[in-house]
This record gives structure tokens, C-alpha cells and sequence, in this order.
């Protein structure tokens, strides 16, 4: 059996593929991000070697040109990004995270208005879930928005107005993941 790291345009580790020999036949399996990382985990468990961390920028935004955007700025920054087009498909990239991400800190970048469910609830589930399961919050959650409407909550940890400034927006994910260093 042979694994292979995949790794992106910016030396990343984003998944494996694995080839494996049966019965002659030669099979090829490639797997994603989240289950590369809990195999990469377990294989270094057992090769006696620690998998490695990442900081990971969840990003739930609707606009396509805005979410590449977060991704690259995300990237510029070190972190690791994770894009999802609306708040379902975040809160559901969340879950896996919390089960498969091992070690991994995470901060969450949303948008508010996006079709079906907004930010604020994305927010809002995200929270009670983490109360539910850990007795406390542990992902910080910055809220990007154009609507002056949308107000500070407790289950959001900074709220900016769009179009953020570059520096902005830098320390609001250096503050968020430096929650992980108390």
C-alpha cells in the first residue's frame, strides 16, 4: 500500500490519495481534507509521529466573488480555508470538523444575509451545540455583514461591516485564534 500527500499550489496538505495492490489489481483511493487528517492522525499514532495543526478559517459566504476573495486573503494570512457557499453547507463542514479535525483551531467567517438560513443562526446553532456538547463556546465567530441592522449578539465574537479593511480583518482573525492560546 502506497499513500501519497496531496498538497496545493501553496505546499499544503489537503488530502491522500492511496494506491493499494489486490489481488494483482492496483486500486486508487483519494480522500479529502477531513478524512485525510483523522487518517493522517491514526498513522501517526501508530508510526510514532504527531499529525500536523492547522488553523482553519471556515468561510460561509453567498457571493462568489466575495467568498474567493475571503479565501485568498485567508491564505495570504497562513490560515487554512475551508469555503462553503451558505450557512447549511457551513454548519454541516463544522460537524465534520468537530468530529475529524483533530487538533485543528478553527475560526468561523460568515456572512449574514445568505439564502435559507443567515449568519446570525448559523452562529446561534454553532453555539448551542458547543454548549451542548462541551459545556462552553470554543469556535469564534466573526460576522461579516453589509445590513446595519444585524447587532452584536453573544454568540458572535466580532462583528464587522462590509467591505472590511484589509488590516481589519487580519486582527480580527488574529484575535479570534489567539482565544486558543489561554
Amino acid at each position: 500500500m502506497m499513500f501519497y500527500e496531496i498538497i496545493d499550489e501553496q505546499g499544503r496538505f489537503c488530502g491522500f490519495k492511496v494506491e493499494k495492490g489486490l489481488d494483482g489489481q492496483l486500486t486508487s483511493h483519494t480522500y479529502s481534507y477531513l478524512h485525510a487528517r483523522q487518517m493522517y492522525k491514526d498513522m501517526g499514532q501508530t508510526l510514532g509521529l504527531e499529525a500536523k495543526k492547522m488553523d482553519i478559517v471556515l468561510i460561509a459566504e453567498d457571493n462568489e466573488s466575495t467568498r474567493q476573495l475571503l479565501k485568498d486573503i485567508a491564505e495570504s494570512l497562513g490560515y487554512t480555508p475551508l469555503v462553503t457557499p451558505d450557512a447549511y453547507c457551513a454548519f454541516d463542514e463544522y460537524l465534520a470538523l468537530d468530529q475529524n479535525g483533530g487538533d485543528s483551531r478553527r475560526v468561523l467567517l460568515t456572512d449574514n444575509n445568505m439564502p435559507g438560513m443567515t449568519g446570525t443562526t448559523l452562529s446561534e446553532k454553532v453555539h448551542n451545540y458547543e454548549f451542548e456538547k462541551y459545556g462552553r463556546r470554543i469556535t469564534p465567530i466573526v460576522m461579516l455583514t453589509g445590513d446595519d441592522r444585524v447587532q452584536q449578539t453573544p454568540c458572535i465574537d466580532i462583528l464587522m461591516r462590509k467591505p472590511p479593511e484589509l488590516n481589519d480583518l487580519e486582527n480580527a482573525l488574529t484575535t479570534s485564534f489567539s482565544k486558543y492560546d489561554v
